[in-house]
């Protein structure tokens, strides 16, 4: 598991800094921490390739936090959507409808407005989960207390590609 923690960064923005700990112990070091899954990496290679996630190695917090303060400098915005993209009704409007995972085809569910509606077979007790704009790219939610960050791409077939390995593509 990791763990993000809100920091000030010296650039007048706050920042995320990413660590891998026992859940427990990092929930009990600071208030404003969040567990993040990122799945099973092997011992040897403890860093989560850029290419699943689209996000910069968590490994490094440097770069982790100067890629989410550059999100928000380029843009007054607060959802850190450049300029030229800060309308984020097209940018929901293209994710809505059902989702897939690419790895066994199950259904996930149904992204309606700016939220997950789980399909029945996954036994969300809520059923629903908001989804958040962290960049024009990425979004995350948050369940079970667990953060999950997404890499969007808008191709010919839409696909979310998850901080925790999985995959899911829209149909």
């Amino acid at each position: 598991m990791w763990w993000l923690q809100l920091f000030s960064c010296g650039r007048g923005c706050e920042c995320l800094a990413a660590r891998e700990c026992e859940c427990s112990r990092a929930r009990a070091s600071c208030d404003r921490v969040i567990c993040v899954r990122t799945g099973d990496r092997a011992q040897s290679d403890r860093r989560m390739p850029e290419s699943v996630t689209g996000i910069p190695n968590l490994d490094n917090d440097a770069d982790f936090s100067n890629f989410l303060c550059g999100q928000a400098q380029r843009s007054k915005d607060p959802s850190g959507f450049p300029p030229d993209t800060q309308d984020t009704s097209d940018f929901w409007h293209r994710l809505q409808g059902l989702w897939y995972r690419q790895i066994d085809g199950l259904c996930v569910g149904e992204i309606c407005g700016d939220s997950m509606l789980w399909h029945i077979h996954w036994r969300i007790p809520q059923g629903e989960t908001p989804l958040q704009v962290l960049a024009s790219d990425v979004i995350m939610f948050e369940l079970d207390g667990c953060v999950n960050l997404g890499k969007v791409h808008l191709h010919a077939q839409a696909s979310i590609h998850w901080s925790d390995g999985d995959v899911w593509l829209q149909k």
